[in-house]
C-alpha cells in the first residue's frame, strides 16, 4: 500500500508492506491540558529529523484542526490520524453530548475532514 494523499501536496509518499523495509512512526499529539500548536509542531520536527517516516497525530485538546493542518503544512512526512478522535472530541465538547451518542454520519465526518485536510492515512476503529 502507498500512503499519500494528493491534498497534502508536498508529501512524500510511503510504500507499507510485505517485503518493504520497516517504517518509523513518531505519535504526536496535544491533549485537553497541552494545546499549543507550536510544541506539536517542535515535536514533529524532532521526529523527522531522527528519521521517522510518519507521524500520527493523536490530538484531543485544543484546537486540534489547527494543529492537524498546521503539521500537514509544515512537513513531507506521511501524516496519519485517528479521526474518532476528533468525531469524539465534537460530540462531547462542541455538541455537549454523550460520546456513546455518536452517529455513524459523525464518525464518518470526522474521517473527510481528515481526509480533506491531507491526512495520508487514517486509523479506523470497527466494532
Amino acid at each position: 500500500m502507498i500512503c499519500r494523499n494528493r491534498r497534502h501536496s508536498h508529501g512524500t509518499p510511503l510504500a507499507v508492506g510485505l517485503g518493504l523495509r520497516t517504517k518509523v512512526n513518531a505519535n504526536i499529539g496535544s491533549s485537553r491540558d497541552d494545546t499549543s500548536i507550536d510544541k506539536e509542531l517542535e515535536k514533529a520536527r524532532v521526529a523527522v529529523a531522527a528519521g521517522a517516516d510518519a507521524l500520527m497525530d493523536l490530538s484531543t485538546g485544543g484546537p486540534i484542526d489547527a494543529i492537524r493542518r498546521a503539521v500537514i503544512a509544515e512537513t513531507n512526512a506521511c501524516i496519519g490520524s485517528v479521526p474518532l478522535y476528533q468525531a469524539a472530541v465534537d460530540t462531547v465538547m462542541r455538541k455537549q453530548k454523550a460520546m456513546v451518542d455518536m452517529t455513524a454520519d459523525e464518525i464518518f465526518a470526522g474521517s473527510f475532514k481528515h481526509l480533506d485536510d491531507g491526512v495520508d492515512f487514517i486509523t479506523v476503529h470497527c466494532g
